[in-house]
């Protein structure tokens, strides 16, 4: 009697440790996931930053006399972060 009972208690666990294993694992995997996504948003982010770079450029290049334009640079990106 008493056996069966720790045999049926060690199975109980057995049981309850795969499923953390399983509940740990699927929180990785939504961790991942949010990472990948995450770094999916940062290229493009990463990207239209560059465009917004080569846009900035071709103004600059029309209107090299305006010391004002190279103070926006300087802080765009700066603005940029806060509002992330």
């Amino acid at each position: 009697q008493q056996q069966q009972q720790q045999q049926n208690q060690d199975q109980k666990q057995d049981q309850d440790q795969k499923n953390q294993d399983k509940k740990d694992q699927e929180k990785q995997d939504q961790k991942d996931n949010k990472d990948k996504q995450d770094q999916q948003n940062q290229d493009q982010k990463g990207d239209e930053q560059k465009d917004k770079g080569d846009q900035q450029k071709d103004q600059d290049q029309s209107k090299p006399d305006q010391p004002k334009d190279d103070q926006q640079k300087g802080q765009a990106p700066r603005k940029d972060k806060i509002s992330r």
